[in-house]
């Protein structure tokens, strides 16, 4: 292993398509398109603003999920390597093959990924230092977590299965942001707590805000409707890192929170 977990230097990310309402959600939907796509350009002036270069792909008209870009696969971004995931619901199928095209045009390798009956959402992957955490959820099933950990084992990480139940997937629920600490909703925090990390646990009004995502020295936390998670704020405060709020009331609505619009490496 080499480099900080945290020093990213690039990233793909794709705007929302105009269709993007009708793609697939647990909540109440109805998202506003144009509403999403100044939210997300926001987020894309914050990765810029934590001092990434952006790659960013076309809409894609056929999937209207496909901005959430983080799902199609996995980056272990100081091996250069690309695990591809394989994503369950069939209305995403295909999302993956442009992403897939530009991050091996940037140097990176992408090897055989997770294979039926093996599923595996990139959204439910989490890493710690030289570990990954991976969600067992509605949209990664046990097959594809042991395919996945086979695959991070060939270059020394250590993987272990987290069961999500009340949330989509481990990211929308926790997020790691460094020195040991996560931030969790206390459905996913003693599962933490028993791996041996430190806990910030986010309270049970505030659980979206444990979708945080660590970007260099910033810390990208999110808003809704225009109000901040006033406690959560206050939890993170110490950790000394510059926090950039985003308003992200359309993509909660699709079940997206901060790290599934990007691939970070």
């Amino acid at each position: 292993m080499m480099g900080g977990q945290f020093d990213y230097d690039s990233a793909i990310v794709r705007p929302p398509s105009r269709y993007f309402s009708k793609g697939l959600t647990t909540r109440l939907g109805n998202a506003d398109y144009s509403l999403a796509q100044e939210q997300w350009s926001a987020y894309c002036s914050a990765l810029v603003d934590a001092g990434v270069d952006l790659t960013i792909l076309p809409p894609e008209l056929d999937c209207p999920d496909s901005c959430f870009v983080e799902d199609v696969a996995v980056i272990l971004k100081d091996e250069r390597i690309v695990i591809p995931a394989n994503i369950k619901e069939k209305s995403r199928k295909g999302e993956e093959k442009i992403v897939l095209e530009k991050l091996s045009t940037q140097g990176l390798n992408i090897v055989d990924g997770i294979k039926d009956p093996g599923t595996l959402d990139g959204g439910d992957v989490r890493r710690i230092g030289d570990t990954f955490y991976i969600g067992k959820s509605g949209r990664t099933n046990l097959q594809g977590i042991q395919q996945f950990i086979d695959k991070i084992n060939q270059f020394g990480y250590e993987g272990y299965f987290i069961s999500v139940n009340s949330v989509l997937h481990l990211s929308t629920g926790s997020s790691y942001l460094g020195n040991n600490t996560v931030a969790a909703i206390k459905e996913l925090a003693e599962s933490y707590i028993n791996f041996g990390h430190k806990m910030i646990e986010i309270p049970d009004n505030e659980g979206y805000a444990a979708g945080l995502l660590r970007v260099n020295d910033c810390l990208l936390a999110p808003r809704l409707n225009g109000r901040s998670f006033e406690r959560t704020l206050d939890n993170v405060s110490s950790l000394g890192y510059k926090v950039i709020e985003i308003e992200m009331s359309e993509f909660e609505k699709q079940d997206g929170s901060l790290s599934c619009l990007s691939l970070l490496f």
